[in-house]
């Protein structure tokens, strides 16, 4: 399936964006997974338990600069990560299927078990 979108208006604005020169970038976003910001949502301690190769990818391709490695057992190792848990976030969670588990809080690990249990229901 293909969507086309046909621009039918374009206007050139006077109005120019200027950005703080105090702005710092790299703290703004140091809570987030990727470039979404929701300045509703706590920075939360997030536990995930990775299987498979999902234990080596995390450990090679960090998710997060913040992210750190928990403990290990025989086919599973617990990460940690402090971030805003945004939709983003979620998202990458879920892509990563039945490799890839959150652990705590039980909140979130709840709302991605809704999730599933919403896209089993579609089918």
């Amino acid at each position: 399936i293909f969507f086309f979108f046909l621009i039918e208006h374009v206007e050139i604005l006077q109005t120019k964006f200027t950005l703080d020169k105090n702005f710092d970038a790299e703290a703004y976003f140091n809570d987030c997974f990727g470039i979404m910001v929701d300045n509703n949502l706590k920075t939360e301690r997030i536990v995930l338990r990775a299987y498979g190769w999902e234990r080596h990818s995390m450990r090679d391709l960090p998710m997060h600069c913040l992210q750190r490695e928990l403990g290990r057992g025989e086919d599973y190792v617990d990460y940690e990560i402090i971030i805003h848990p945004t939709n983003d976030l979620k998202g990458y969670i879920l892509s990563r299927g039945q490799w890839l588990v959150v652990k705590y809080p039980q909140w979130y690990a709840d709302e991605i078990k809704n999730e599933l249990q919403e896209m089993i229901s579609r089918y």
